[in-house]
């Protein structure tokens, strides 16, 4: 009886680490799985984002050679942008401080950030108060900045945009 219960023990014990270690070994599997797919969206996201900068660097560009970043050809040119990607729409903030982003910004403000993209969601009250990032370029004339061109990002948009790679796109 003692040698009987002695092996039950000893196989109780095998049984017990063996299914602990198989469980962490699955568990860290999930982790790393996790963390590569992370990392691919992270990418995935960094070169969406240069791809918008370039998209308004170009914008800002043809802006500044019609000369005015108020004028009936510009208003055209916002108007008639097609999204391409995240972009949902542009807008433009001029020197009178005159804003159609997300309320009120200050131009001098906006100036001397120069390009840049958001690091956190705002409301854009000019659009149903949605959640949005923005993306900056400076509209240059002669060195001169003669306005500031957004890009503007709905939040809610962003998962249409990203495909869940992992656990057979379950994720």
């Amino acid at each position: 009886v003692a040698v009987t219960m002695a092996i039950f023990v000893v196989l109780y014990a095998v049984v017990f680490s063996t299914s602990l270690y198989v469980q962490k070994t699955a568990e860290q599997q999930c982790y790393d799985t996790l963390r590569k797919s992370t990392e691919n969206l992270g990418k995935e996201i960094k070169n969406n984002i240069y791809s918008n900068q370039e998209q308004l660097e170009i914008i800002a560009d043809v802006i500044a050679s019609r000369g005015n970043a108020d004028s009936e050809q510009t208003k055209h040119i916002l108007k008639s942008y097609m999204t391409r990607g995240q972009i949902s729409h542009l807008e433009v903030l001029l020197p009178d401080n005159y804003a159609d982003v997300s309320g009120i910004l200050s131009y001098a403000e906006e100036v001397e950030k120069g390009e840049y993209v958001s690091p956190n969601s705002t409301v854009d009250i000019s659009h149903g108060d949605k959640k949005v990032l923005k993306c900056a370029v400076p509209i240059l004339k002669s060195g001169k900045t003669i306005g500031i061109l957004y890009g503007i990002i709905e939040v809610d948009s962003l998962p249409t945009y990203y495909v869940a790679e992992s656990y057979a796109e379950n994720a």
